[in-house]
């Protein structure tokens, strides 16, 4: 009967800190998808001005061109025409500059400015 109270009370402690690794959770909480089309040259992102908190980029290739997106230092894999991928921060209020990391793509016309209030 111990063994089994010690092993229940071990596996509790262990969810407890990957739920306190994971960051809070609260009642309410939902991540912001911005909508991100990079085609040749340039990203389309609806919306353009979000909320600060967690956002979900939902990155979608509609280019003939190969292209990735990359944000507060991460990007996601190069997409071929018709691929997509999703890339997850949290953004504090402020404006950030994205691009396509592509050689020649931002200085093509593939990059912006979001802003995040």
């Amino acid at each position: 009967m111990r063994a089994k109270s010690a092993s229940w009370l071990l596996s509790s402690c262990v969810a407890t800190f990957v739920l306190a690794l994971s960051g809070p959770v609260l009642a309410g909480d939902k991540d912001t998808v911005v909508t991100v089309k990079s085609a040749d040259f340039a990203f389309a992102l609806s919306p353009s001005v979000v909320s600060a908190g967690p956002v979900i980029f939902r990155v979608q290739n509609v280019g003939a061109t190969q292209h990735d997106f990359e944000l507060v230092g991460q990007k996601t894999r190069v997409l071929a025409k018709g691929d997509s991928e999703d890339l997850r921060a949290v953004l504090k209020p402020g404006t950030y500059e994205y691009r396509c990391t592509v050689p020649g793509h931002a200085e093509a016309g593939m990059k912006g400015v979001l802003t995040v209030r």
